[in-house]
This record gives structure tokens, C-alpha cells and sequence, in this order.
């Protein structure tokens, strides 16, 4: 690192470097504990976000005497051990091993405990031994929407839904909150666990009657009104940056604060806990009623003490609806910035609390007695609570005692298929993949996508791009190498060294992260779609089911002009996956050279869903944030609507797309044919700048027109004349089939992919040159370019079937 620091290594880069090496370390630690050490017999890990809730309940259960054989470790949070030493001293509990969360003694006893606990989810890292029981007891019932059902963050969903995935029991209040969760999180024909329906343990706290009485005493509320406010974080509600969003949400919430101390009396106290992203930067000094909650004490049982709730979209309603004696009270001052992002299962309207807008009716509501039926609310949303929820829970789980009703997962008996979809970018991959998902037979099987966090994090909403039907199944972020495998690795794929001791160390490394990802869940195939990606690759090639992985494009130009593939990674996945398709002859015969082997090759063509190419012709023209052209919109309507000339081209700004030889072709074809345009639009790629110098500097930047990142090019496709594909080699290149349904004549290059599509269907083809191109602008002008039309009914029909017959056959 000294050295590094003496080159000039940027900070930010060093720090990456540190972090990673700091990251092989931990892995390694971990997988050595998991491989090398034996669990612990009675050992028992409980985690939160902070202790309370549920664990606290069930900690002061486990330590009560009746499991006094076990032994109980908690994992506190970096910097939290004070607070959590404070709570255990405030309630006598003894016999609890602290360990900071990951610290090395964390991943130990992560590896070695038989139970683990979580109302959350345990890091990315974690993986359940056979042998660990795993429950989860979750964090309530969801008002606000989760997982897949909020767009702005479904991408995210992998880590929570793989530790549920794993969750031995996973522990709900009602059936309502069953069918949340496991819609939200996509968990449908995927767990194979247990739900245990039964009381929440942290809401016994309001069956004690006694304790409140007690602690009210203790706290000095014997003749107060006690109202307790928990409002929800608005990280859904509001556009802005972290730490601006904390401090924004701070400021409105000492708005209403410092009115409402005003208002209130010396025998009324307002306590409030807020979430810990702005509960950390509060400052409740200059208050005289108002308060945060108690230290140490459990926060449920000061709910359980209290006369009054108030909230606005925290489902710690739910949950108070148990206090027979308290009033829930809706403070909704931004309701109507809330009802606009609908970012909720149903509105508060729905409930029979009442709701306040302001600070005086919020005063009002506090000083009226509570006037509501909430008996059907607490029939759907807590109908098992009770006193002893803690320990029959515990009883459940270490005495085998069926103290919690039980229902066991099974499914609807049709078998899954994962597909990996890469970074659903704007591209042919993409457009692939939901063109068979339009052709495919939905009741035959249970259809998941895949994809990376990481890849799909900057633009959250393309993972709305994915049908309804085809649940997710998003990998969390990292890559879990031990250092042996990083080595293993650098040898496979930088040095192209491939023997016995690569091969151990990679075999080791994929399963583990299959199983990491993928592994509590079972799938008859796992498909590669988009057949790029490396470790993709590698960790599918592990999977426990049948595999396959599609041919896009001719891989051996992509290595010989990209680089961007590995030989020795497709030479064993050609050869080992169960099925390898290739999605045209071209390209079959291009990847039988690298494999040798055809027993498990075949050509499936692509789907291409025509009935939407012509429904998003007729949308709207429209950029967004991430769009860039070279001619303003307005500038851009008027060309297609005039009676110019047209060409066009779709691809993302990539060297294959041989966007720079159609520039040339173009620049010489408009010195004989002046007045006409060239669109060139791509989706993404790395050349959009050097595109656009190379066409200001042949000086025709008023007839070339680029455009990057449009989510429906059909409306400009649409008013073309002329389609031009001017690759210099393709997978198919469906954008072909696209310009065919518009009714536009396409000239193609000559070249591996769509070859054999144009000759099959009449199309013009051209030599890979310059020259080539600009003699197809010709052929068109003289009439020679006939559109194709194809028979997309029939040819949807036959590559569905190819895909069908694959799948079902095996």
C-alpha cells in the first residue's frame, strides 16, 4: 500500500483495493470456518438492526430458564455495544455473548451456531451449513410496498429474498402478512421452508397489564398521558440525495415538533422514535413535552404503556392494534405527496383510525377518546397474538412443541425455469428475451429472471421493463472469493492456465456461490440467456439442475475484436452445459469450431413480438434523462415529418456495429444524393462520442443524426425509408425483423448472424465495406431493396416450439 501511495495511486482507487483485499480476507476466514469447523450443538445467534423487536423478546425468553442449555450469542450492530449492554443490564439478562457484526468472531459464530435469528437479514456473505436452523422472524406487517412491488428498488430485493429463501421457518402474524411477504419478495413456487403462524413475540408485550403499570411508575408517568410517535423513513417520497433527504425530513419534522410543544400540556408527554437515518441527527433538548423514547427499555413495552399512537405509514400500527386501551391516530400532513407516489398497499381511508393533517387536528384527536371499531382489523392483521409468544416460539423451534400453526411451502407442482437476462440494457439481448416471453406458454412452467444488483442500480425501472409473470430473482452484490480462488482465477483468465489445481479452487468457488444465490430454491432448468459474462458462466455451470446457455453472437469476432470473452470459459461451457443454443445457423456453426462437440447444440431462433414493434410505432416520441441526440426534439420531429429521404440504423455504439464504415458509405453516397439523413441510434456503448467527432469532421453532422439511449425507437424507425445494417458480424441483429415489420426494405451486411435470415427471406445483401454499404443506398434508389415480409406468426410459432421441444425433451 506504501508503494502504491508513492506511484500517485488515486485515494479512491487505493481504498477500492484495500476494501477488496480486506474482502478476501473475511471470505477466506468465513469458507474456513464453514468448510473446517464443526457446528456448536445448542449454540443460538440472534441479529436486528437494533436490539429490540422481536429478538429482544425472544433473547429474554431464551435466558429465562427453561433454555438455560443454550447458549445465546447476539450480534450488535458497529458501535451499538454500549446500547445493547445497557438493555441486557436493565433487564437482568445474563448469559449473552456480544459479538460485533462483521468482525471475524461474527463470521465464526455465523458458521458454527445451530440456530440463527434474523428479523432482517444476515450479510451477503452468509451462506446456511446444512445443519443451521435458520428462522426469521421478518419486521412486521408491510404497509408501505416492498420487493418486487416497489419499481424504484425491486433490483435490490436479492439479499432479503435469498436469506428468506434459506429461512428454515419464517415467522408471520397473520395470513395477510404471508401473502405480502411472499408476494412482494417473489417467494411463489421458490420456499421450501416452514410458516409459522403465531403471536409476534414483541407484541406480548401488550398482555401484561402489570409490567406497564410497573414501568410507568418507574419512568414517572403514573398520572401523564403518554402518546407515542413513529413515523416512517420517506426515502420513497422524496427525490434527493442521502444525506440531503435527512436533513429535508429533519426540518419538517421540527416544524411540526415545535408547534406541537407548544400545544401541550405539563401532564402529557410525546415521546418519538424515528428511524435511525434521521433519529441520529435529532435534537430533542429544547422540547418541554416532547421526548425520545426511554433508553434501555424495550420500545414495545412503552408502546404497551402508552394511551396513543400516532404514525403516518409505519406498519407498527398493526401491531398496536393490540393495546386494548391505546388509540391509533394517522398524522398524514404530506398524504397527498404520499398518495402520489402510491407507494403503499391501499390508502389510510381503508383503516378505521382516524387522521389528522395538521398539528392543532393531530392535538385535537390526542385529547378525544378513541371511537372506533377495530375488531375485523384485528381479526385480518394480528389474530394471533398473545402473552408467551416468545416462548412458544422458542419452544416450537428447539422442543419440537407445535405451538405455532405450521404451514409447509409445496408450491403449484409446476416446475421452474431461471434465466439469467445480464443487465436488461437496451439492446437485442434484452429484446430477445421478451420477445419469447411474449410467445411462451405461461401455465407450463414457473418463469424467474435473473440478473445482477450492481448491473441495474443506476437505472432501477428497466427491471420494470420484465413481464409480470416472470418473477425475480436479483443476485446480491459481490463476488465471495477466498484467496486461494482469487488465485485460481488469475491464473484461468488472465493467464489462460487451466489444470487440476484451477480447476478445484473454480469448481469450489461456483458451487459455493450458486448455492449463495441460488441454492434454496429449486429450478428443473437454469438458462443462460444473454451468454456473456464470465463467472455467470462458470457459477450455471455448477448449478444442481439441467443448464443451458445461448449463442448471441459469433464469440470468436468477439474475442478477436472485443476481447471480451474468454476461449477457455466457452470451450468448457459449450461442452458441459446440458443444452447450448445457438440462435441461428450461422452461429451454430461458428460455436460447433470452439466447442468440437454437437451432441448438445441446436439452433433456436429468436421470438420477435411484431404486435409490439407496431403498438410502439404508434407511441409518442419521447427522450428521458439518459437520452442524448444531436438535434434538439423539435428539430427532430420536423426532419420525420418531411419529405427527405431517410435511412437508418439501430445498435448500440460499439466497434461490431461498423457504425464508422456506414458514416463513410454515407458521406460518399450524399456527395451524388444530397438531401437525405442517416439516423443512427443506439441504446448504449462506449463509442457514442468518437462517432460523433468522426461525423463532424467529415462535415456532415446536418444529414447524420445520433441518438443515444431511447427507450422506443419505432416511432423514428417507423418514418424511415431505408433499414441498414451495417455489422461487422451479429447474433441476428433483431432489429432487422423490426424494420420488416414496419414495412421497411433492409440491406444487410454479409456477415455471420443475419446471413442466413435474408437469404431464407429474400433480403439484399452487401460486402462488409464501405463500398458495400453505399452500394445498397444505390440498389435502393434504383427499386432493387424489396421489403421481406415476413410471416411472424409462423416463424414466433417455430422458434417457440424449438425452445419448448429443448426444454421439455431433457
Amino acid at each position: 500500500r506504501q508503494e502504491r501511495r508513492k506511484e500517485g495511486m488515486p485515494s479512491g482507487m487505493l481504498k477500492n483495493m484495500i476494501k477488496e483485499e480486506k474482502g478476501l480476507i473475511k471470505n477466506s476466514w468465513y469458507v474456513y470456518c464453514i468448510e473446517k469447523k464443526p457446528i456448536l450443538c445448542r449454540s443460538v445467534l440472534l441479529e436486528s438492526t437494533d436490539m429490540g423487536s422481536n429478538i429482544l423478546s425472544i433473547i429474554r425468553a431464551l435466558r429465562s430458564g427453561e433454555f438455560e442449555k443454550y447458549r445465546v450469542y447476539y450480534a450488535y450492530a458497529a458501535g451499538k455495544k454500549e446500547t445493547v449492554q445497557g438493555i441486557l443490564k436493565y433487564y437482568h439478562i445474563q448469559g449473552v455473548t456480544l459479538v460485533e457484526q462483521n468482525s471475524f468472531g461474527y463470521f465464526k459464530i455465523l458458521a458454527q451456531a445451530n440456530y440463527v435469528f434474523n428479523d432482517i437479514t444476515f450479510p451477503r456473505r452468509f451462506i446456511k451449513r446444512p445443519g443451521q436452523i435458520y428462522v426469521n422472524t421478518w419486521h412486521g406487517t408491510s404497509f408501505k410496498k416492498l420487493g418486487r412491488d416497489l419499481p424504484s428498488s425491486a433490483y435490490a430485493m436479492g439479499n432479503p429474498q435469498r436469506n428468506l429463501l434459506m429461512a428454515d421457518y419464517l415467522v408471520v402474524p397473520s395470513p395477510y402478512a404471508k401473502e405480502r411477504l411472499e408476494e412482494a419478495m417473489n417467494l411463489n413456487n421458490l420456499y421450501r421452508g416452514t410458516w409459522l403462524f403465531g403471536g409476534y413475540p414483541r407484541n406480548q408485550a401488550f398482555y401484561y397489564p402489570e409490567r406497564s403499570r410497573k414501568l410507568r411508575k418507574e419512568l414517572g408517568l403514573k398520572n401523564k398521558k403518554v402518546y407515542c410517535y413513529l413515523p416512517t423513513w420517506r426515502g420513497e417520497l422524496k427525490n434527493k440525495a442521502f444525506d440531503e433527504l435527512k436533513l429535508c425530513q429533519k426540518q419538517e419534522l421540527e416544524v411540526h415538533l415545535k408547534k406541537l410543544d407548544k400545544l401541550l400540556n405539563d401532564n402529557e408527554i410525546f415521546y418519538v422514535r424515528l428511524h435511525p437515518f434521521v433519529g441520529d441527527i435529532m435534537d430533542y433538548s429544547r422540547y418541554r413535552h416532547i421526548a425520545p423514547f426511554p433508553e434501555n427499555v424495550d420500545n414495545y413495552e412503552v408502546l404497551a404503556l402508552s394511551d396513543c399512537l400516532v404514525t403516518d405509514y409505519s406498519s407498527v400500527f398493526y401491531d398496536y392494534a393490540n393495546n386494548s386501551h391505546g388509540k391509533i391516530i394517522f398524522f398524514c400532513y404530506d398524504e397527498a405527496e404520499f398518495e402520489q407516489g402510491r407507494s403503499s398497499y391501499g390508502t389510510l381511508e381503508q383503516f378505521p383510525f382516524p387522521r389528522a393533517y395538521n398539528v392543532r387536528e393531530l392535538i385535537r384527536e390526542l385529547r378525544s377518546p378513541r371511537d372506533y371499531d377495530d375488531v375485523e382489523f384485528k381479526n385480518t392483521y394480528c389474530p394471533y397474538d398473545g402473552p408467551d409468544a416468545a416462548a412458544m416460539l422458542c419452544r416450537h423451534v428447539f422442543s419440537g412443541k407445535k405451538t405455532y400453526l405450521e404451514e409447509k411451502s409445496s408450491g403449484n407442482g409446476k416446475k421452474n425455469l431461471l434465466f439469467y437476462v445480464g443487465g436488461i440494457e437496451q439492446n437485442g439481448l434484452t429484446t430477445s428475451f421478451l420477445n419469447l416471453m411474449a410467445g411462451i406458454d405461461r401455465e407450463k412452467y414457473n418463469y424467474f429472471a435473473s440478473f445482477q444488483e450492481e448491473w441495474v442500480e443506476k437505472e432501477p425501472s428497466k427491471v420494470g421493463l420484465l413481464p409480470d409473470f416472470v418473477r425475480i430473482v436479483p443476485m446480491a452484490k459481490g463476488w465471495n472469493l477466498t484467496f486461494m480462488e482469487a488465485f485460481a482465477s488469475f491464473l484461468y483468465y488472465k493467464r489462460n492456465v487451466d489444470n487440476a489445481f484451477v480447476q478445484k479452487y473454480l469448481k469450489r468457488f461456483y458451487q459455493r456461490e450458486y448455492t449463495r444465490n441460488f441454492g434454496y430454491a429449486s429450478y428443473e432448468w437454469c438458462i443462460h440467456f444473454n451468454g456473456y459474462e464470465r463467472k455467470i458462466i462458470g457459477m450455471f455451470q455448477e448449478a444442481p439442475c439441467k443448464r443451458a446457455i445461448f449463442v448471441h453472437n459469433d464469440m470468436l469476432m468477439e474475442i478477436k475484436t472485443k476481447g471480451n470473452q474468454h476461449l477457455l470459459t466457452l470451450q468448457s461451457a459449450y461442452r458441459e452445459y446440458d443444452a447450448v443454443a445457438a440462435v441461428t445457423q450461422d452461429i451454430y456453426d461458428r460455436t460447433l469450431l470452439i466447442s468440437g462437440k454437437a451432441e448438445n447444440l441446436h439452433v433456436i431462433h429468436n421470438c420477435h413480438a411484431y404486435q409490439r414493434v407496431l403498438e410502439r410505432a404508434e407511441e409518442e416520441l419521447t427522450f428521458d434523462g439518459l437520452t442524448s441526440c444531436t438535434k434538439t426534439k423539435k428539430e427532430l420531429k420536423r426532419i420525420l415529418e418531411s419529405p427527405v429521404k431517410k435511412f437508418i440504423t439501430i445498435g448500440r455504439f460499439s466497434p461490431e456495429k461498423g457504425h464508422e464504415m456506414l458514416i463513410e458509405a454515407f458521406a460518399g453516397y450524399l456527395k451524388e444524393s444530397p438531401g437525405c439523413v442517416l439516423f443512427i441510434i443506439g441504446g448504449g456503448g462506449k463509442l457514442y462520442e468518437e462517432t460523433k467527432a468522426k461525423v463532424e469532421n467529415l462535415g456532415i453532422s446536418d444529414s447524420v443524426i445520433l441518438i443515444k439511449s431511447v427507450k422506443n425507437p419505432m416511432p423514428i424507425l417507423k418514418r424511415c425509408d431505408l433499414f441498414l445494417l451495417s455489422s461487422l458480424y451479429e447474433g441476428l441483429g433483431l432489429v432487422i425483423l423490426e424494420a420488416d415489420t414496419l414495412g421497411l426494405p433492409v440491406v444487410s451486411t454479409e456477415v455471420i448472424g443475419p446471413t442466413g435470415f435474408m437469404k431464407e427471406h429474400g433480403g439484399y445483401l452487401v460486402p462488409a465495406t464501405a463500398e458495400g454499404l453505399r452500394s445498397g443506398m444505390e440498389a435502393y434508389d434504383r427499386g432493387e431493396v424489396p421489403v421481406m415480409h415476413v410471416d411472424y406468426e409462423a416463424y414466433n410459432r417455430q422458434a417457440v416450439k424449438e425452445f419448448m421441444e429443448l426444454i421439455d425433451s431433457r
